[in-house]
């Protein structure tokens, strides 16, 4: 996603942080194709980028682990969106944790200060 998109969507991002888990489950049933590419690209970065903390990567595999099929689904670019989207309702609280790990950095990146 360009740097103008992720603006847009980097308060749902935010916002998405901060729900619990039945109220995230509503809002990724209704978000636009935007919200879920950053979504996507959320989980990109925090898997595999090189800025994230060896502890913050150690937190965020064993949260993840019991869901590492899905996560391999929302990241695999021949599987429809439609898909995806259903897949990323199911993650479940584990958005939060990723999420809470990729904002600081998507805000130094976006607005040159950690927010």
């Amino acid at each position: 996603m360009k740097r103008n998109e992720l603006k847009k969507v980097y308060p749902l991002l935010q916002l998405l942080q901060k729900l619990n888990t039945t109220q995230q489950k509503i809002i990724l049933q209704y978000l636009n194709e935007d919200g879920c590419d950053a979504i996507y690209e959320c989980m990109h970065n925090a898997l595999y980028n090189d800025k994230i903390t060896i502890r913050c990567k150690k937190k965020l595999k064993t949260a993840l682990q019991d869901k590492k099929h899905i996560c391999r689904s929302l990241l695999n670019p021949k599987l429809s969106k439609k898909v995806k989207q259903n897949r990323l309702v199911q993650t479940g609280g584990s958005l939060s944790l990723i999420l809470s790990t990729v904002l600081p950095l998507l805000g130094q990146f976006l607005f040159g200060s950690k927010k």
